[in-house]
């Protein structure tokens, strides 16, 4: 039975192997831009989008030849971790708090389904079949990271249309007169909030890669577990 590093390697400097995973030209511009307001929070989500590429050929190799309902679910969680993460960087490079908050949102519920999983490894098929309950998603994402509960309810005042969506961001001109300026677009994120912005979103992509690496080392025939659906296309790196 290998490790979970002996299937996704933890994020550390030099990595010369992992860098060498190309990313795609988008990747690598919006990457470049990141990096002129958060350098070093780029350069790890850099290595994030590299090691969810190491995810998806770990699950591809363990699941054999057939593309079963475990095989498919997990490969959906390591897929939606990717898109998840480029959307929530593109986000924070056009400092769109919305979609940001839409993307965070759905990277707790996805921590939930990894989460969930783990614990319940019979139950990774049957993510094909029904959906499981939001609560439940994000009661499982809190075994794993404080403060979520209160964090999924913030941001999810921000993806509706609720008062918190609707005032957004503000320029105040004068607080005592509570003057402000609403303008198209919204005011920039500040330098600090890029930065909380992108390590929240690398905390989240690598407690995703941790909660794979994990279920694939405690639990390798979970993949081939279920109904067959399709015939096995193996990711490229």
């Amino acid at each position: 039975m290998r490790r979970p590093d002996e299937i996704i390697p933890p994020l550390t400097e030099g990595q010369s192997e992992i860098e060498r995973i190309p990313l795609t030209e988008d990747e690598e511009k919006w990457i470049a831009h990141l990096a002129l307001r958060a350098p070093e929070d780029s350069k790890r989500l850099a290595q994030t989008l590299r090691l969810v590429r190491v995810a998806a050929t770990q699950v591809a190799e363990l699941a054999g030849e057939e593309g079963r309902e475990g095989f498919v679910a997990l490969m959906g969680i390591v897929r939606r971790t990717h898109e998840l993460l480029v959307g929530g960087i593109v986000a924070v490079n056009t400092d769109n708090r919305h979609l940001f908050a839409a993307a965070m949102r759905s990277l707790i519920e996805t921590v939930g389904a990894a989460a969930y999983v783990n614990a319940q490894p019979d139950a990774l098929p049957s993510l094909m079949k029904d959906p499981v309950d939001l609560a439940v998603l994000v009661r499982a994402a809190k075994r794993h990271f404080d403060g979520v509960g209160r964090d999924y309810g913030r941001l999810s005042k921000w993806i509706h249309p609720s008062a918190a969506s609707l005032m957004g961001k503000v320029l105040v001109i004068d607080e005592a007169e509570r003057r402000a300026a609403v303008s198209i677009p919204a005011p920039a994120l500040s330098a600090g909030e890029v930065v909380e912005c992108a390590r929240a979103l690398f905390a989240l992509g690598q407690k995703l890669l941790d909660l794979v690496a994990t279920l694939l080392a405690d639990h390798p025939d979970a993949v081939r577990r279920g109904a067959l659906l399709m015939g096995l296309i193996v990711p490229a790196r």
